[in-house]
């Protein structure tokens, strides 16, 4: 409920950012899985199958290219493969220079609010709190805000990437991929353990 109340206040103050954020990762992913389906008509020109008996995709990638009156060759499959992914990453260092705006401008609003609040509070309120607590306020937990935010829009993207990605293996097998993910998933749950544990480490060190 907490992280509920955070993500709104924050969003409520920063909303065009978290729109720039979240829309520029969203275009990484949609790139990202454009550079993977456009790799799909390179293997099979590769391993010598012709598009008669290739993949639906690279069929269907042919068709486009023949249409646009470019060539279905290894070259311009090559082609079309490195302009997705050269696009990818200038739209990613773009999302990154995003992030890094939106977590100092979140950081900004809220080491200027704490000033202010510590400027308009009143004697007892330093004679009776901890000097560690103000360090720690100042020093850790407003940097540790602004890198969250950020983190939110990352958090939205990351699960359309994670449909896009995971909807052409779908396509192709959708048995090879349920393994796959179950794999993935019992490989990943020790990760998940050690980050509580890290978590309570953390805790203890703010502490």
């Amino acid at each position: 409920m907490r992280v509920l109340v955070f993500i709104r206040s924050l969003t409520g103050k920063f909303p065009l950012l978290l729109a720039a954020c979240t829309g520029l990762w969203l275009v990484v992913g949609l790139l990202e899985a454009a550079s993977i389906v456009s790799i799909v008509p390179v293997v099979d020109k590769l391993v010598g199958a012709q598009f008669g008996s290739a993949s639906p995709i690279s069929r269907r990638i042919a068709e486009c290219l023949e249409s646009a009156g470019l060539p279905s060759s290894l070259g311009g499959l090559l082609a079309l493969f490195l302009a997705f992914s050269f696009l990818k990453s200038v739209v990613q260092i773009a999302a990154r220079y995003a992030i890094l705006v939106m977590k100092y401008a979140v950081e900004r609003e809220l080491y200027l609010g704490t000033f202010g609040d510590f400027f308009r509070a009143r004697w007892h309120f330093f004679a009776s709190g901890k000097e560690g607590t103000l360090l720690n306020t100042f020093m850790r937990e407003s940097a540790v805000v602004g890198k969250a935010f950020g983190a939110i829009a990352l958090l939205f993207s990351a699960f359309l990437q994670l449909a896009l990605c995971l909807a052409v293996p779908f396509y192709l097998s959708w048995k090879i991929t349920v393994l796959s993910s179950a794999a993935a998933a019992l490989f990943g749950a020790p990760f998940l353990l050690t980050g509580r544990w890290g978590y309570r480490l953390g805790q203890q060190s703010t502490a």
